[in-house]
Formats: C-alpha cells, sequence, structure tokens
C-alpha cells in the first residue's frame, strides 16, 4: 500500500535526484547539452527535456481535476522525429 510516508520519502529522492542532474548538466556548454549522442532523445537537452516533462505532467495529475483547465500537449502524434518529420516539437523546450 502506498503510504504518505511512501510519498513523501519518494518526493525527497525525485528531488535529490533531479538536483543532482542538473547540477551535472550545468557543467556543459550549450553546445554540448544540444549535441546529438544517439540517445533516445537524442540529446542532454532533450532528454532534460522530457523529465521536466514527465515531472510537469505528474504534478498535474497529483493536483486534481480543478487544475486540468487546458491540456499543454494535446497532440503528440506529430512531434518531430529525427528523420521523421520536420514539423516543429508539439510540446516547448522548457530546459
Amino acid at each position: 500500500m502506498i503510504t504518505p510516508e511512501y510519498v513523501q520519502t519518494m518526493a525527497r529522492y525525485a528531488l535529490w535526484q533531479n538536483e543532482s542532474v542538473f547540477s551535472a548538466a550545468d557543467s556543459l556548454t550549450e553546445a554540448q547539452r544540444r549535441e546529438d549522442r544517439g540517445a533516445f532523445f537524442g540529446s542532454i537537452h532533450h532528454t532534460l527535456n522530457h523529465l521536466l516533462w514527465g515531472d510537469h505532467i505528474w504534478m498535474h495529475r497529483f493536483a486534481g481535476p480543478r487544475h486540468r483547465k487546458r491540456r499543454p500537449f494535446r497532440n503528440r502524434s506529430n512531434r518531430s522525429r529525427p528523420g521523421k518529420s520536420s514539423k516543429p516539437r508539439v510540446f516547448p523546450s522548457i530546459v
């Protein structure tokens, strides 16, 4: 069973992990963060963007229905994918 204590522990862990990851990313230049490294999301920048996007979505879910007045990432089907389309990404880069 998920208890409030477990949720608080996981929230503290997520905070620690995000601080660690973004601190490491701060040691890179903008060009290094945006360089395509062949990873799933291409660059470190896009990977960090994905992490922030995921956190954003979960925070909205935790906040409940009264905070869901709009869906910022409506159409996921036409996101740009390397070699697939030149259309811009639906969600803005937030890193």
